[in-house]
């Protein structure tokens, strides 16, 4: 069987040092993956091949140490975050 193979994100292990968080949509199988390292949740959808990574949440800032993590019923990707898993 052969097919096509698209990247659509490049994990660095030398350059690691968080854990990254999987998790499969089974409803339009997309996976959803946090990147500490970022500091951004993208979503990237295999059915798409002009654009398979889209960023899901967090704007890349880091939130400040004040922040309890509550909301401000803005948008997810406006959204400062503190090392985002799932």
């Amino acid at each position: 069987m052969f097919g096509i193979i698209n990247v659509a994100f490049n994990i660095f292990p030398r350059t690691v040092s968080f854990k990254y968080y999987m998790a499969l949509n089974p409803k339009d199988n997309t996976i959803i993956l946090s990147d500490p390292n970022t500091l951004k949740v993208y979503k990237i959808d295999p059915g798409n091949l002009e654009d398979p990574l889209s960023v899901l949440a967090c704007n890349g800032e880091k939130a400040p140490s004040w922040d309890d993590g509550a909301g401000d019923e803005g948008l997810a990707t406006e959204a400062s975050c503190n090392m985002p898993k799932g």
